[in-house]
């Protein structure tokens, strides 16, 4: 909005210039008639929109007000009616006013007078220069432009939508989608903010009507238009229009039309969209979603459009649809006996205390994002104490699952498994898969990286030449930290035959050369199972354990003394190994070799030499158990001990017992 400067000095806003020039229209009027009412009437109309002008002055903001904000709707109705005033009092063509507008004047000077002492008080504000003030001018003009926002996330939810119809999006549709959830999320909270805080001066506006020709109030509906006097009628038809919160309020979702509460889409949307920006792998995004009952098609930010068979609704017993059922606004009424009632709920349904558990953490994460956000008190540990989850079964100490370093041995033999690996399918896919296999077991081995490190690389991540000048795969660690691990000699081989023959596998007879890792997309899986998807993190310790049992069976039907070597050392851990075992393999073989801690910490991503010290401490302490000494100990000599000598025949001399009374045992 545009402004004048005062003759005082400071800035002020054109309405008030309007305002100055309406009470020089009426001056010049009240100068122009010998009626002493009509000079009253105009003067005190004058008068008023003087006083009006010199409040607003005082309110610096007021210069940059939008013109249809609800403040300055007030004002556009003190001068309409200050048009309308100066029309009813015009002179006739002898230049008086007929007496009988009197009384139509003063009810309309009446009207004039309060709402422009109304708006004086209401409209510019005491506190604009402070923070808090400033901040909630801020906020209702957002609350104005409530419709466009919403408006602006559907046109960005529609230009996302295509792009995201792919495996691997583009981060820029990923961004903008999770923006488009963002602004719908920001508008749905500025038009419940606004029911709850409603305008001063749209409220003034509602006890406000125009009125017509004659000074008698109307309908706006029924008001004929007006095309003169610098079109204040039409201002003052749209101001009165509407009622206080007209046009805030948000269009009905789909989901609310059947019947969902009026906080749940928002709520899902805004939780959406905290899941994507706040945990960086997709698998923890997924699993919170599914803890807190966010639908599968409010997922696609992270995991693309549904499958034909993705399930339409989430668990009813997960925490947004239980909610839901039990009429709970999750935001403002949950409370402690709600969470018990929640949790009673899901045990009493035969939910697993596992994931019982892991759903009242993901819970427990919302609240305290949700808190920082300001839209809740409610904390799970202040409501649920560590004595009572555990009563309610969501504490239990977890289960130590200790992790064996893999020996050298058993590494040899998983190479051989994964060279040897038969499965099922055609010939070229079971070749592929092996490939793969053999890939997968030496970058493990020989990296020490972890195994959703290693489901999360791409190709863009291995470099033939990394910072070192020595072939290198860039890291997407823990934690968001990343970091760079060398791959050696023989694990390049591995994969650059892997990559290879998927290439060949994907593209039909086209093969690549060997090396040419950058010709595919540069966020293209580097492991990926047959049908190109990337490798899930879930499925390493089943391929492991796949490969054991596989070279187990090959063992049994070869006549090799190697191979059933090879079987031999698998054999023992053919159920329970696991990809960290390879963390530890490679910490204990690379300590005992000389490697420093330091970089054997760097190596692993470790955030402190501590945990790569835990990592050796179990060994170690193995290594030097006297467990040995002592049973060497013990058994010393028993070689040569006198055994007594039984028979198998159980009436043999030697078993018979004494009879009683008898002094055979003495002889």
């Amino acid at each position: 909005m545009s402004s004048a400067m005062s003759p005082s000095g400071p800035a002020e806003p054109e309405i008030a210039v309007r305002l100055r020039a309406a009470a020089a229209d009426c001056d010049h009027a009240a100068g122009a008639t010998a009626a002493g009412w009509v000079r009253e009437r105009l003067a005190a109309a004058a008068a008023a929109c003087r006083d009006l002008a010199a409040a607003l002055g005082t309110d610096p903001t007021l210069a940059t007000e939008p013109a249809d904000s609800g403040r300055l709707r007030a004002v556009e109705l003190v001068l309409e009616l200050t048009r309308q005033l100066h029309t009813l009092l015009h002179p006739g063509p002898d230049g008086e006013v007929q007496d009988e507008r009197r009384a139509d004047a003063d009810e309309l000077a009446a009207r004039l007078d309060a709402l422009a002492r109304g708006a004086a008080r209401l409209v510019p504000r005491a506190d604009a220069r402070s923070e808090t003030g400033a901040r909630e001018i801020s906020r209702r003009r957002l609350v104005g432009q409530a419709v466009a926002l919403r408006e602006a996330a559907q046109l960005l939810q529609t230009a996302a939508e295509a792009a995201l119809a792919v495996e691997h999006p583009d981060p820029v549709a990923v961004s903008l989608a999770a923006m488009a959830v963002q602004i719908r999320a920001h508008a749905h909270d500025l038009t419940s903010w606004a029911s709850r805080h409603p305008d001063p001066a749209a409220q003034l506006l509602a006890g406000a009507r125009p009125v017509d020709e004659h000074g008698h109030a109307v309908d706006i509906d029924e008001r004929p238009g007006d095309d003169a006097a610098d079109g204040f009628a039409a201002a003052g038809t749209v101001l009165a229009a509407e009622p206080p919160g007209t046009g805030l309020a948000a269009p009905a979702e789909p989901e609310e039309q059947e019947g969902a509460p009026a906080w749940a889409r928002p709520l899902v949307d805004e939780t959406a969209a905290w899941l994507l920006t706040g945990y960086t792998r997709a698998t923890s995004r997924t699993t919170a979603a599914n803890a807190l009952g966010i639908p599968r098609a409010d997922q696609r930010l992270w995991r693309g459009e549904p499958t034909r068979n993705a399930p339409e609704a989430p668990n009813p017993l997960t925490f947004f649809p239980w909610c839901q059922r039990a009429g709970i606004n999750p935001l403002t009424e949950m409370s402690r006996e709600h969470l018990r009632e929640w949790l009673a709920a899901q045990q009493a349904a035969g939910v697993p205390a596992g994931t019982r558990k892991t759903r009242l953490g993901y819970v427990s994460a919302f609240y305290r994002e949700m808190r920082l956000r300001g839209k809740t008190t409610f904390e799970v540990p202040a409501a649920l104490p560590r004595t009572e989850r555990g009563r309610l079964g969501v504490l239990r100490p977890p289960v130590e699952k200790p992790t064996v370093a893999l020996t050298l041995a058993q590494v040899r033999a998983l190479r051989v498994a994964a060279r040897t690996y038969r499965g099922r399918g055609p010939l070229a896919t079971r070749e592929l898969v092996a490939l793969r296999h053999a890939a997968m077991v030496d970058l493990l081995t020989t990296t020490g990286i972890r195994a959703d490190e290693l489901c999360a690389a791409n190709r863009g991540d291995l470099r033939r030449a990394g910072p070192d000048g020595h072939p290198a795969l860039h890291i997407h660690g823990k934690g968001a930290k990343n970091r760079w691990v060398r791959i050696t000699a023989v694990a390049l081989d591995s994969l650059d035959a892997y990559l290879t023959a998927r290439d060949a596998h994907e593209a039909g007879a086209e093969l690549t050369v060997a090396g040419q890792v950058g010709a595919k997309p540069a966020a293209t899986p580097l492991l990926a199972t047959t049908s190109s998807a990337r490798l899930g993190v879930e499925q390493i310790p089943r391929i492991l354990k796949s490969l054991c049992t596989s070279l187990l069976r090959v063992a049994a039907a070869s006549g090799s003394s190697t191979m059933r070597a090879h079987a031999a050392a698998l054999r023992p851990i053919a159920d329970t190994i696991h990809p960290h075992s390879a963390r530890h393999f490679y910490a204990r073989v690379a300590e005992a070799h000389g490697v420093h801690i330091r970089q054997l910490a760097a190596d692993l991503g470790h955030s402190s030499v501590a945990v790569t010290e835990a990592y050796l401490a179990a060994a170690d302490t193995l290594e030097n158990s006297a467990a040995p000494v002592l049973a060497d100990l013990i058994t010393a000599g028993e070689e040569l001990a006198l055994q007594p000598a039984f028979t198998d025949r159980p009436d043999d001399a030697a078993l018979r017992q004494p009879e009683p009374g008898s002094t055979e045992g003495l002889r």
